[in-house]
This record gives C-alpha cells, sequence and structure tokens, in this order.
C-alpha cells in the first residue's frame, strides 16, 4: 500500500464519521425528520381514531 491509498482511506473514514455524527439538518443526505415527524403523527392520529370508534362499538 502506498501513503496516498493510506492518506484516502483515512481521508474518507473522517469524511464518513463526520456525517455520521450530525444526521440531523438540511443536507441532502440528512435524515428527513420532518417526513419521519409528519408519519408518525398521522399513525397515532389514525390509531386514536380506530380505538375511539371501537370503543364505542362495545
Amino acid at each position: 500500500m502506498n501513503k496516498r491509498s493510506q492518506c484516502f482511506r483515512l481521508i474518507s473514514i473522517e469524511q464518513i464519521g463526520s456525517e455520521i455524527e450530525e444526521p440531523f439538518g438540511f443536507d441532502p443526505n440528512d435524515l428527513p425528520l420532518n417526513t419521519i415527524c409528519n408519519t408518525i403523527s398521522n399513525n397515532v392520529e389514525e390509531l386514536i381514531r380506530l380505538a375511539s370508534n371501537n370503543f364505542r362499538s362495545f
């Protein structure tokens, strides 16, 4: 292994670590938190509606 390939590998590992370290934000590769939160909210609201409908049927 030559020094250039070793250097490239270390820099690559450092860059990957930086991206994994901060997954929240507005970069294209960050987690889509707004979408995730909206999905969770919609699912919880639907479960509440289903539970209240089932409760009324008893």
